[in-house]
């Protein structure tokens, strides 16, 4: 041991220091000494990072006439402006599930009426986007999705206009991780095709806001849904894409308001706007990749 002194400047000599007796006189104990405790206590060990394991939520159903509950097909495709990783994948899409179809399952799955159903679901999503409209998230609900607004766009001005802001207003159902965990678990994949070159997808073309499908308008967004409308990563460039006459000539290009490998947000078309007409996407890592969607009427 040794005498402790207030004025040592040794780092061990302190108050938190249970080898430290102060008094008159006051010491230290030191290694070897009789109750010497070792200080200051080594680094403890970090405890192992423990990875959640997400249990499904549910199990899924089994649909009769559909293979995508157990197998789910898929396509590769070339991957633009990755090197690394130049390969992706998407899905095989099937026909589309009619509304009947569906109701009448979920109906049969949950034991009652199909009116009760149509119900609850109109209710579900009046009351989500009730709560949307004030710029509240939602979930999770019963473990299985959560719900968020969002808004989209790049504007001119700082204070842009209202039609301009509620053009790229909307709202995402995402699914949580247990609900996730259901649709891959004891899932079986399987490639059917690969395509060596790619250019834009469309799937879909509706209002926003307005939700009708195939129609143009010169007040709402176009709200497009595809693949392939940029590559992957950071600071890939956009689409062009172009409002075609009857003939599908005289293009007008129309601005992108945002812009997803999946998903589009394009203008209104111009006043005056009439007849039958096409939208022409164009690649924006290679021009000579194109693609020109069904035609759309006026909205009504």
């Amino acid at each position: 041991m040794r005498t402790l002194y207030w004025d040592s400047g040794r780092p061990e000599d302190r108050f938190d220091n249970p080898n430290c007796r102060w008094g008159d006189p006051s010491y230290i104990l030191e290694p070897g000494d009789p109750g010497y405790v070792p200080w200051p206590p080594g680094p403890q060990p970090k405890p192992p990072t423990k990875h959640k394991q997400y249990q499904p939520a549910f199990v899924p159903a089994k649909v009769e006439g559909s293979n995508t509950m157990s197998t789910f097909q898929f396509v590769i495709l070339p991957n633009p402006r990755n090197t690394q990783r130049p390969f992706r994948a998407r899905p095989d899409l099937g026909e589309a599930v009619p509304q009947d179809d569906y109701l009448n399952a979920v109906a049969a799955d949950a034991g009652v009426a199909r009116p009760d159903v149509e119900k609850v679901i109109r209710s579900l999503f009046k009351v989500m986007v009730g709560y949307l409209r004030t710029t509240r998230t939602i979930g999770p609900v019963l473990d299985l999705f959560r719900a968020f607004p969002s808004i989209s766009g790049s504007f001119a001005t700082n204070s842009p206009v209202d039609s301009e802001l509620k053009a790229g207003i909307g709202f995402t159902i995402a699914p949580t991780p247990e609900a996730q965990a259901a649709m891959t678990t004891d899932l079986s994949v399987e490639k059917v095709d690969e395509h060596g070159t790619i250019k834009p997808v469309i799937d879909s073309i509706q209002l926003s806001p307005g939700g009708q499908m195939s129609v143009y308008s010169t007040t709402a967004a176009f709200q497009i849904s595809g693949d392939h409308f940029r590559g992957s990563g950071q600071g890939q460039p956009w689409p062009k894409v172009y409002l075609l006459d009857s003939n599908m000539g005289n293009p007008a290009q129309l601005s992108v308001f945002a812009c997803s490998q999946t998903e589009l947000l394009v203008q209104p078309v111009p006043t005056g706007t009439t007849g039958t007409r096409f939208l022409k996407i164009v690649a924006g890592w290679d021009e000579t990749l194109f693609t020109v969607s069904e035609e759309l009427t006026a909205a009504t």
